[in-house]
């Protein structure tokens, strides 16, 4: 299983607040109404 640090492309001692920032930023990318991916 991957680790989720490595998912988000943060480094593993990230803080909590770099985690989300990360999580955002890529939720932001992906989201079905903002992406032309299928």
């Amino acid at each position: 299983m991957m680790k989720t640090s490595r998912f988000l492309g943060v480094p593993s001692e990230s803080s909590a607040d770099e985690i989300k920032v990360a999580f955002r930023k890529l939720s932001k990318e992906y989201h079905p109404d903002t992406t032309s991916l299928p």
